[in-house]
């Protein structure tokens, strides 16, 4: 009876053992396999469309792949953020966003088609700038 069962315990090892060895090893996809698409909120030629075709002109060379820019304006940025905040959540479509969407805009309004926090995740800081208040030297302020 022992030897039966040290039989069917070597068995059951080596038929396990032969099917690990036998399955194909499983590899993620490589990121990425088709062209993004890096949504700007803002038109062509201001500041954040110049630094998100700066950014993705990179990206596409260091991915060997295309990535393709696409101007989304208006309503404070709302309308480019609520098209990736509804995209298929694979990759394949970022977000060049600018501050006021994410973080202004959800205090002003009550209804956004969005939750920043929950329908977007930050990747990367890419870029940040100062603000200057000026006025003509003839007003009184200072």
């Amino acid at each position: 009876m022992k030897n039966i069962r040290t039989r069917i315990a070597l068995i059951a090892a080596l038929v396990t053992f032969t099917l690990t060895c036998a399955a194909p090893p499983a590899s993620a996809q490589a990121y990425p396999n088709k062209p993004v698409r890096v949504i700007v909120q803002y038109p062509p030629g201001g500041t954040p469309d110049i630094y998100g075709r700066i950014m993705s002109a990179e990206l596409g060379k260091l991915w060997n792949q295309s990535v393709v820019v696409e101007n989304r304006t208006g309503a404070s940025g709302t309308i480019g953020t609520e098209l990736v905040a509804k995209a298929t959540p694979d990759g394949y479509t970022l977000l060049f966003a600018s501050d006021a969407p994410i973080t202004i805009v959800p205090t002003l309004m009550s209804k956004l088609p969005y939750d920043p926090v929950k329908d977007l995740a930050p990747i990367s800081n890419v870029a940040q700038g100062g603000f200057v208040l000026m006025v003509h030297p003839s007003v009184p302020a200072n």
